[in-house]
């Protein structure tokens, strides 16, 4: 995505979900996706982050997800 994609609109997280919860017009219902977030312990998919600096995603852990609330990352 780095290549094609100018930085600005590189996402830093990616969320892999197999399954979507659909309202009954088959729209995908976004808000429990946003009230979760990315945080490891509410979030049962896999997450990946883009940290700053790096060329690679690698999956969120505890020990990020504190440093990335922390501030200890520039996004």
């Amino acid at each position: 995505m780095q290549a094609a994609l100018p930085a600005y609109a590189v996402p830093r997280f990616v969320r892999i979900n197999k399954d979507f919860e659909y309202t009954p017009t088959h729209k995908i219902k976004k808000l429990s996706l946003k009230t979760q977030g990315f945080n490891p312990d509410e979030v049962k998919d896999l997450v990946y982050v883009l940290l700053p600096d790096q060329d690679q995603y690698q999956p969120l852990t505890a020990e990020i997800h504190t440093k990335i609330k922390a501030n200890a990352f520039r996004f």
